[in-house]
């Protein structure tokens, strides 16, 4: 007979590649969060307005919607002001307290190493 058949199967066989750990999921600060979510839900709820007052004040299709096109690019490009000002500001926040926390850990890395 085979050997393979004489051997007792081992119950739990070692993995053969090493298991990585999924990388945890960055979370964003809750103003960056609110800035990127809510824009899109005042233009939404902006468009609506206009469509539906310039629908009861009678105005034709292709003026409802020109009205609507006009609202969506001027809050979407006030928006995108607002979003990219908040932005680069955490962006330079979190810049600096990085410089800082460097800083701080060459602080204690030569106060280890003089004493």
């Amino acid at each position: 007979m085979s050997k393979e058949k004489d051997k007792p199967k081992e119950e739990n066989p070692a993995p053969s590649k090493v298991e990585r750990k999924k990388p945890q999921s960055a979370k964003l600060p809750l103003l960056v969060e609110t800035v990127f979510t809510l824009p899109p839900l005042i233009i939404l709820g902006a468009d609506m307005v206009v469509v539906g007052l310039s629908y009861t004040a009678g105005a034709d299709w292709v003026a409802i919607l020109v009205r609507a096109c006009v609202t969506t690019l001027v809050l979407g490009s006030v928006m995108l002001l607002f979003a990219s000002l908040v932005s680069s500001g955490a962006l330079e926040s979190a810049r600096e307290m990085r410089k800082q926390a460097e800083v701080k850990v060459k602080a204690e890395d030569s106060d280890g190493i003089k004493a």
